[in-house]
């Protein structure tokens, strides 16, 4: 039996960045065909596909081609010798993977179903005969070598990984906007106080998924607020929340077909089927569900908080009439703090946990902060406080940093940061992009009273100044 096998250097691709339609990555390696015996074959066919799928079952099941790449390895038939001495032959492959491929990921019931990626091999033969002298073999030959065309298969799955190339800077994000109040009977305060109220919230830009905690910072200030308000306004405290929003869809959204370049339908199952589809696919199939409409979605939202935490922050009361202890109201109150997230908040739930913040044609996953800011106000006249709440949401990108390199390793580094991305060497047609910040220097020609000079002189100087121009000039296009 002839058998083939799929052995690439890497079962994974590393991804920097953002999904960019532009960007490519290679995937090499090489397709070993084996033999369990002497024999002499004849390989009139091999091809190499990588193939991206989502697929998603609820009540139906939701398949999703991502990408095909093919490759047709040889070009002519091929003969090949299995003996004691060669008992396997290696052929080379080299496929271009699209950079705008969301990563690989499991989700949906039980995460049972997802976006996964594999390379898939197909070798065509035809089995040769083995030249003997004995009469048998020589009546025989004529039927021997006009033997059917046999087929070999190989399957390899592919992880597709994503890196944030980031230092995780921290960026303030002014409030301008707050979610709808939550009416209380106690919420007395006049309207209009809270619009002397500046907010600012600060956060890293990126979170690394695999860190424990995000820090941030709340800036609060009054500008223009009566000097009456601001002895009776008190901050009592706030909470934080970080949320994990997930969201599922039986299609493609328009604005994602209209981003990265799916495969057109007369491409998609059921008209071109899957190489690998998801076992529970033609069970489902048989059951003979309609299909649900397009564009149907749902969505599930959970706190990401350790369980038995709940964000909760307060002031000291000694401490809480913040805009009455600062003689300069311009000036910004400071509340830091580090909120603590969990990588399983449900143990007991295994679809819920963290992913990173990520979107990809039937499944979508986004992060936000929560932020609850409590107020209570000195009711004049009386000894009474009367309360109030004021809601805003900011979002959070949950990355995952390059692994660490081990100075001791022998591997090769693949996380090198010194290398300019391609984007910012050439143009998207290939040319060389030019940096145009660095103009050559303005010729000026030589002065009159230069011109009593040897024209030997006058040549070599000419000479220097095309050497320098030149010189600057490549430096320029590098």
């Amino acid at each position: 039996m002839l058998s083939i096998e799929i052995i690439p250097l890497t079962e994974s691709i590393q991804m920097f960045d953002y999904p960019d339609p532009s960007f490519h990555y290679s995937l090499s390696g090489h397709i070993k065909i084996k033999s369990t015996r002497n024999r002499r074959i004849s390989l009139e066919s091999l091809i190499i596909s990588f193939e991206g799928q989502s697929e998603l079952i609820s009540d139906n099941y939701i398949p999703l081609r991502l990408s095909t790449i093919s490759k047709q390895l040889i070009h002519n038939p091929q003969y090949f010798h299995f003996d004691n001495q060669s008992i396997s032959w290696d052929i080379i492959f080299d496929i271009p993977i699209p950079g705008w491929l969301p990563q690989s990921q499991y989700f949906g019931l039980n995460n049972e179903t997802g976006t996964t990626y594999a390379l898939h091999a197909t070798a065509k033969y035809k089995s040769l005969h083995n030249p003997s002298n004995s009469l048998l073999s020589l009546l025989c030959s004529p039927f021997i070598n006009r033997s059917s065309t046999n087929r070999s298969t190989a399957y390899k799955p592919i992880t597709i990984n994503r890196f944030q190339n980031t230092t995780f800077p921290i960026i303030h994000h002014p409030v301008h906007q707050f979610l709808p109040p939550i009416p209380s009977q106690d919420d007395q305060i006049p309207p209009d106080i809270f619009d002397n109220i500046q907010l600012m919230l600060s956060v890293p830009e990126y979170v690394n998924a695999d860190e424990h905690s995000i820090p941030f910072t709340i800036l609060i200030r009054s500008n223009d607020m009566e000097e009456h308000h601001r002895k009776r306004l008190q901050v009592a405290g706030f909470q934080v929340q970080l949320i994990q929003t997930e969201t599922c869809r039986n299609s493609p959204s328009t604005a994602y077909t209209t981003r990265f370049p799916l495969p057109p339908k007369s491409l998609q199952p059921p008209n071109k089927p899957l190489l690998k589809p998801h076992p529970l696919s033609n069970t489902l199939n048989e059951l003979g569900i309609p299909p649900p409409p397009d564009h149907l979605s749902s969505t599930t939202s959970f706190s990401l908080l350790p369980n038995g935490q709940y964000g909760h922050y307060s002031l000291p009361p000694s401490n809480n009439y913040i805009f009455d202890n600062i003689a300069d109201p311009s000036y910004w109150f400071t509340m830091e703090s580090v909120l603590p997230f969990a990588h399983s908040p449900y143990p007991n739930n295994s679809s819920s946990i963290l992913r990173l913040s990520a979107s990809s044609p039937l499944f979508c996953v986004s992060h936000e902060l929560h932020v609850s800011i409590s107020y209570l106000y000195d009711i004049p006249n009386t000894t009474e406080k009367t309360s109030a709440r004021r809601q805003f949401s900011i979002p959070l990108h949950f990355v995952r940093a390059p692994p660490a390199q081990d100075a001791s390793s022998s591997r090769p580094n693949y996380y090198v940061q010194s290398l300019p991305a391609y984007s910012q060497l050439f143009d998207s047609n290939g040319d060389r992009k030019i940096d145009y910040s660095n103009p050559l220097p303005l010729y000026s020609p030589s002065p009159s009273s230069s011109s009593s000079s040897s024209s030997s002189s006058s040549s070599s100087d000419n000479l220097e100044t095309s050497a320098i121009l030149a010189e600057i000039k490549s430096d320029t296009l590098l």
